[in-house]
């Protein structure tokens, strides 16, 4: 029974052993094969990695290319602008990407595929066929797509992305391709093989030790994986989901909802003033906010429900039930935030009532309903109603049809005169596009010009109202008239779609028009967008003779710094300063400010909104240099201001040889002396009072006439004389006759010689006018001589002896 019970232990023992040796092999075998498996997952990762690379490359080629262009584009059109323009985005990603080659290739009507512009050192002839694969077929039809499998052409072989471009139509006007060597992905691929083979020889050589440590390796293997694909799914400062996993999980999520009997909305967070945030508190401050921003975020809509799109814009998928009540708790919560260290937020909200839509055209709409919320200091949210769905459908129709806009004749240019303040005549005028649609009648510059510039197509908007203002010029020249400067607004979206300085100087100079008769207009932004880069483009602009203006200055925060550092020949005042030119006197010290600001840094003005006579002769004595809007004309097509001459009822145009003249005395600021004193030797006029008595005065040979005054100098003058007539042109008398006046003989002096006086003279009442004249300039054309004059006080009689 012992030997028995001991042969039993023995047998359980081997038994236990074999079972042991089994478990180990077992182990090894599922080791190795879990090694193997390993590492075939990794060559697949790896691949799609590499996929995923190739596909970025030829993607972001393919949005700098224009598929209208491409789809036409023969061996002919080598020396063209389109040819170039696209011959210089290949170029760059030659020269700053890894990659074999990059070309554009497009399918004849036979199924094969052609060359097209290829930068390469080795190029292939434009026409030359090219090796078909599938796909560089499935690309033909609108879907970017790898090469799965390597092929081989006379250039070597290659695995290669390829991606459509897309004409104006939404149609494939062609391809991008970019090819990668082969040998480069396979060499990492049999590295990755030959790792695998080691491992599984070094698993059955450590026995359980390697099962352990192939275990350990595995399991952390799956944690770095877990980590790269964390890093990939959810933004690294607020935790939240990044934009393109947001628009993996937000079609399920909707869809559960509607299951659920709910109605989906999509709500767009715009954190407005960020930038400003940063500058006034650090951005660490900045990055606190928007982190705080995203717990609220998480907390009141659930964390897989949110998503940082970028920067200071948040998207929130959700459903529209006690939807205002939760945005109110949301909002309220957010004022309490970072002790109420805030800024405000613009809401928009899209919901499913308005009808179904892809994630990205929710997001898209969400966003343009946060645009309409109020810029004010207090955080709101407005809904995308069937209002804004219809001025998104006019937008993406303008996107669509831009180039046979311009081609038939729907852009048409409407001229607004700008007025100089000191003549009344007309100086300048803005060129502004018009669409007359043959279908949709006007369209409102707001339905277009937005959507252009936010789809990169401004510039081709902007070069058509400068080619048509180019052509009005040369037909008013034709006519006999005088032919004034034109300004042209530029986009911010101009400088990023092509040189767009070089595109106005070809077609300025193809015109045979002078470059300073083109004024370029750029709004504050635009500047915004890349200062240093923007600060070089106005640079050129001067070198190359363009004046350059800074539109709507005061619609931003940052007008005075880029003054600072810019120079402009003139700046455009907001016309929002003449909106609230009413409500009160501090509004009209800030506009005087302003321009004084101006003449102080040698730049004019011009005051935008003029719409009433007072507004214009508040503007003429603070000295702004010009003025546009409805009071003088509306923007008029050329034809109608031809008419106008015909009529005699036009504004007139300035003569171009009294510019400077003119420019000269209509800055003359009449409520300050020292617009006109400066330089005098006598600092004691600095002691008078500061608001004087202000006129020009034109001096003649045989008269003399007022031709502007402030308020002040009209009350002193009624007060002594009873009135004053502007431009009246008053008759000097004869030294021996009654009104030979010290004040007369002081300003033909001045006239004469240039000099400055002050001059002293005795009224009828005994009082004495103590006064100070002073030569402002001179017009070549008629030859007379503005003078400053200025009351400078006024001594009444002493009482009798």
């Amino acid at each position: 029974m012992r030997k028995r019970g001991e042969g039993e232990m023995a047998s359980g023992k081997a038994t236990l052993r074999v079972q042991s040796v089994v478990l180990v092999v077992v182990l090894l075998v599922a080791n190795t094969i879990l090694g193997f498996w390993l590492a075939r997952e990794t060559e697949h990762a790896m691949a799609e990695q590499i996929r995923a690379r190739m596909m970025d490359v030829a993607s972001a080629a393919a949005e700098l290319v224009d598929g209208d262009a491409l789809k036409t584009m023969s061996a002919a059109d080598a020396a063209t602008p389109d040819y170039e323009r696209t011959m210089n985005v290949l170029l760059a990603f030659k020269d700053n990407v890894d990659l074999a080659f990059i070309y554009c290739v497009r399918e004849r009507p036979d199924g094969s595929f052609e060359f097209t512009i290829d930068p390469s050192d080795d190029p292939a002839a434009f026409g030359e066929t090219a090796k078909t694969t599938s796909a560089m077929k499935e690309a033909s039809q609108g879907t970017a797509a790898v090469d799965l499998q390597p092929y081989e052409d006379r250039w070597g072989r290659f695995y290669s992305a390829y991606c459509p471009v897309f004409d104006s139509q939404g149609h494939v006007g062609g391809i991008v391709a970019v090819d990668f060597n082969a040998g480069w992905y396979e060499d990492r691929a049999a590295s990755i093989e030959r790792l695998a083979i080691v491992n599984a020889v070094a698993s059955f050589l450590l026995a359980l030790v390697a099962v352990v440590v192939m275990a350990r390796f595995s399991r952390s293997e799956a944690r770095y994986a877990q980590r790269m694909l964390e890093a990939s799914r959810y933004d690294s400062l607020t935790g939240l989901a990044t934009m393109a996993y947001f628009f993996e999980t937000a079609e399920p999520a909707r869809t559960a909802m509607i299951a659920e009997g709910k109605r989906p909305a999509m709500v767009y967070v715009d954190v407005s003033g960020m930038k400003f945030y940063n500058r006034k508190w650090g951005f660490a401050e900045g990055d606190k906010l928007l982190k705080e921003i995203a717990n609220l975020l998480a907390q009141s809509f659930g964390h897989e429900n949110c998503s940082r799109f970028g920067q200071d814009h948040f998207v929130v998928s959700t459903h529209d039930a006690n939807l205002n009540e939760r945005l109110d708790a949301f909002m309220a919560a957010y004022a309490r935030l970072n002790d109420s260290k805030t800024i405000p937020l613009r809401i928009g909200v899209y919901t499913d009532e308005l009808g179904e839509a892809d994630v990205s055209t929710r997001c898209d709409r969400a966003k343009l309903a946060s645009r309409k919320c109020a810029v004010d200091s207090h955080s709101t949210y407005c809904y995308f109603d069937a209002e804004m769905l219809e001025q998104t459908e006019r937008r993406q129709y303008a996107i669509n049809n831009i180039d046979r806009a311009i081609t038939e004749g729907w852009i048409q240019v409407y001229y607004q005169p700008i007025v100089r303040t000191w003549t009344g005549k007309v100086c300048d005028e803005e060129s502004l596009a018009r669409w007359v649609d043959p279908e949709r009648g006007l369209l409102s510059p707001a339905d277009f010009v937005p959507a252009l510039e936010d789809a990169k197509l401004a510039y081709k908007l902007d070069l058509a109202v400068l080619e048509q203002t180019l052509a009005k010029m040369q037909r008013m020249r034709n006519a006999g008239l005088h032919v004034v400067p034109a300004s042209i607004n530029l986009s911010r979206s101009d400088f990023e779609a092509c040189d767009i300085v070089e595109e106005v100087r070809m077609r300025v100079d193809a015109a045979g028009i002078s470059r300073n008769m083109v004024n370029l207009e750029i709004t504050e932004t635009a500047m915004g967008l890349d200062f240093d880069y923007m600060r070089t483009q106005v640079e050129r602009l001067h070198d190359l003779g363009f004046k350059v203006w800074m539109d709507d200055f005061g619609s931003e925060y940052s007008s005075l710094d880029y003054l600072q550092s810019l120079h402009f020949d003139l700046i455009k005042l907001d016309m929002r300063f003449m909106r609230q030119f009413d409500n009160g006197a501090r509004s009209r010290f800030i506009v005087s400010q302003l321009v004084k600001m101006a003449m102080g840094l040698n730049i004019e003005t011009v005051c935008e909104g003029v719409e009433t006579r007072e507004q214009v002769d508040f503007l003429r004595e603070i000295g702004c240099s010009k003025l546009q809007g409805f009071y003088y004309a509306r923007p008029t097509p050329v034809d109608d201001i031809l008419a106008r001459y015909e009529k005699g009822i036009a504004i007139g145009f300035e003569n171009p040889d009294e510019a400077e003249y003119c420019a000269t005395v209509g800055r003359v600021n009449l409520y300050d002396l020292a617009s006109v004193a400066h330089g005098a030797e006598d600092d004691g006029l600095r002691e008078y009072f500061d608001v004087l008595p202000m006129a020009i005065v034109e001096v003649a040979d045989e008269w003399f006439a007022v031709k502007r005054c402030n308020e002040s100098y009209r009350g002193f003058m009624e007060g002594i004389f009873g009135d004053v007539h502007l431009n009246e042109q008053v008759p000097y008398p004869k030294a021996d006759e009654q009104g030979d006046s010290v004040f007369t003989r002081a300003i033909r002096q001045c006239a004469a010689n240039g000099e400055r006086h002050i001059v002293d003279e005795t009224m009828f009442d005994g009082s004495t006018v103590h006064s100070y004249v002073c030569c402002t300039g001179k017009n070549p054309v008629s030859g007379v001589t503005a003078v400053t004059v200025a009351v400078l006080a006024v001594a009444k009689p002493g009482p009798m002896a």
